[in-house]
């Protein structure tokens, strides 16, 4: 693919060229002389066909965890997130050792490569937060906890220009890539003033099924607000709010 420059920007066919704008401007590339039915059918075109089959899988895994954390990640996330999440679920996938090429799927890769994943680009959540944040998960009962222990919002919160207020938001989701399927608990924390005085302790409690068999993944983010005549509203539009993928636990 490439870029098209100058102060013309078409969109459509010329010939054999295809013009159109993504994310990255606009860009032409040549048409294929290949149809779809050739390339679901010959022999040739197999492994493209098994490439299809795992970036769709990939895909769909990417979709359900999205959904999965839409709470947390709907006011924290960047243009990209889609296609980033599709990039490491195939990587997951990519770590199935039972299944033959074509049919490897997230459930049986390494699930531990989403751990550390920050759903928003523009805001990692290691340089947003300076606060150490300890999880437990109980299987048995199916309480999982985040704490951040005393803190100072101005020594450990690096927050943009104009946020007079924050909150914590903190999600677990007990999710099966196998089904797609998710059960999700999110909890928030009270918004608290940008300032220099120390909060105590913070504590998010999410309770899960008991016993679950599925994999556990934590997630937590912080929200910024402005505040405007007693009225907080989000600052702009939640570009710099932070959401992070904090912890996987496999059954």
């Amino acid at each position: 693919m490439a870029k098209q420059k100058g102060f013309l920007k078409l969109r459509g066919s010329i010939g054999d060229l295809n013009f159109y704008k993504s994310k990255d401007g606009y860009m032409v590339r040549e048409k294929s002389s290949i149809d779809r039915n050739t390339i679901m059918s010959d022999p040739r075109f197999q492994r493209t066909r098994e490439n299809m089959q795992e970036f769709k899988n990939a895909g769909t895994a990417g979709k359900t965890l999205r959904n999965a954390f839409n709470a947390i990640i709907k006011n924290a996330k960047d243009s990209r997130l889609s296609s980033r999440l599709t990039k490491v679920m195939h990587g997951i996938l990519k770590e199935d050792t039972i299944n033959a090429r074509g049919q490897r799927n997230v459930h049986k890769g390494n699930q531990q490569l989403m751990k550390g994943f920050d759903f928003n680009a523009g805001a990692a959540w290691l340089k947003t937060v300076l606060i150490p944040v300890q999880v437990d998960i109980e299987r048995t009962s199916g309480e999982t906890k985040f704490t951040l222990d005393a803190y100072k919002p101005l020594d450990v919160i690096i927050a943009p220009q104009g946020a007079t207020n924050y909150r914590f938001v903190a999600a677990s989701t007990e999710i099966d890539f196998e089904k797609n399927e998710y059960i999700t608990k999110t909890s928030y924390t009270d918004y608290y003033p940008y300032d220099e005085v120390e909060v105590n302790d913070v504590e998010l409690l999410n309770n899960l099924s008991p016993n679950s068999e599925h994999t556990i993944a934590l997630a937590i983010g912080i929200e910024f607000y402005q505040e405007v005549n007693t009225v907080l509203y989000p600052l702009k539009n939640g570009s710099f709010n932070a959401a992070h993928l904090i912890e996987i636990n496999l059954p």
